[in-house]
Parts: structure tokens; sequence; C-alpha cells
């Protein structure tokens, strides 16, 4: 079994200029963080559709190879949807991922979760609206916390029979990964990385949803913590 590529997330353009001597397959231009290098708040929902994209389109220009884009919940209704996807696709995304949760997306752990649908709704709105064959719709599942194992299952096995490039599990653990594994499936099954996630078997890639961005976060906090509010005048300088 070949090993499970990992997409490193980036927000802004120092990351990915960072990253450009890794030898990833593709990053991931997460919503949170891309919020977070703009406005300094990392919830995707604070970005609007168009300020998404224009950043999108600047981080093209640093790198060619994929960039996942970060589709949100559709920035609305399925007519949104399919809009967005467009804007999104001739911005530069290679890949687009979207999300199960409930319109307005925002990030956090326990998301509201659409009906399936207007899920479905959304997912067949992504796919009419691609342009290029080579362009990937992924779905995101986030319901585990809120829907269970059980509901979960019966949307993946209905989610795998669209096409698209890929089905990506957040706030998952062990158990629910086995199980998720173990159904029959046709297309990729992608899941959320920690920096202490092992390899797991029936897993085909690992989407980073900010392992630099935090990293870099804690050393900052240490730093400001450091830094000193006022410089006192060396007492010789004083006499």
């Amino acid at each position: 079994m070949e090993n499970a590529p990992l997409y490193p997330a980036f927000g802004s353009g120092q990351t990915l200029a960072l990253l450009r001597d890794h030898a990833a397959q593709g990053y991931f231009m997460a919503g949170s963080l891309a919020a977070d290098t703009l406005l300094g708040v990392r919830d995707a929902g604070m970005l609007s559709c168009s300020e998404y994209a224009a950043h999108l389109r600047r981080m093209r220009l640093l790198t060619d190879k994929p960039i996942i884009a970060d589709l949100q919940s559709g920035f609305g209704n399925p007519m949104n949807t399919y809009f967005a996807t467009q804007e999104l696709e001739r911005s530069g995304a290679n890949r687009l991922i979207l999300s199960d949760q409930r319109y307005p997306a925002h990030t956090q752990d326990c998301p509201p979760i659409a009906t399936d649908v207007d899920f479905l709704g959304k997912l067949h709105a992504a796919l009419d609206a691609v342009d290029d064959e080579n362009t990937q719709i992924w779905a995101l599942l986030e319901g585990m916390p809120t829907q269970g194992l059980e509901t979960t299952m019966a949307k993946l096995a209905w989610v795998d029979q669209l096409p698209i490039g890929g089905i990506v599990i957040a706030h998952w653990d062990r158990e629910i990964l086995m199980a998720l594994t173990a159904m029959p499936h046709q297309h990729r099954l992608i899941a959320t990385w920690q920096p202490n996630v092992p390899a797991f078997p029936g897993i085909d890639g690992w989407l980073d949803t900010g392992y630099l961005a935090d990293t870099a976060g804690n050393w900052q906090r240490q730093l400001i913590t450091n830094l000193p509010a006022e410089l006192a005048l060396p007492k010789e300088v004083l006499k």
C-alpha cells in the first residue's frame, strides 16, 4: 500500500512561499487561516466568497502545485454554491472542499449540519459549475459530533455515489475511521490530520488544518511574552 499524502494548510503568502520546498502533492488554503491572515480572526465564516477568491488569486501566483480551496458550505444556497465554485475555480483552485455544515459555515468543533437534501443540492450545483474536467469537488463530512456514526455512514454511502473526487472526514477518532474505511466505497477517503496522527490503513490522504500556523503562533506568543514593555536606560547613563 502506498503512503497517503499529506496536504499542508496555509493562509498566508509567507507560509506558502516556505512550503514551496516541501514535496507535497498540493496545498490547502484553509478558510480559517485565510481569515486569520486577512482579519486576525480564525474563523472561515468571516470571509465572503469574493474576499477569499481575491486572496486565492494572489496565492495562485506563488505556486504551480495544486491548491485545494475551501468552498465552506457553498457561501449560501445551491445557486450561490454554483457561482462560488466558478469563481474559486477561475481564481486558481484545483480541488474544492464543500462542507455539509449549515450555512453560514464557521470554524467550530460541533457545527450545525445541513439537511441531506440541502447538501445534495449544493454538491450537484458545485459539480455542474466545474469547467475544467481536472477540477475536483471533495465532500467534507463534519457531522460526527452531532449526528453520530450511523448517520455519517449513511451519508458517506450516498455521497460516494456522486462523481466527486474524494470524501473528507472531520471530527473523527480511531473507532470512527475504522468503521468508515471498512465500508465499501469507490472514492478516496481523506481525513483531517494532527501532528500525533499515525498512518491509518484505508485512508488515502491527510488534510492539515493549521499545524504550521499553530506552531508559529505558539512561538510568537512566547516571544511576545518575553518582549519588554519599555526599555530602561543603564544606570551609568543616568549619572
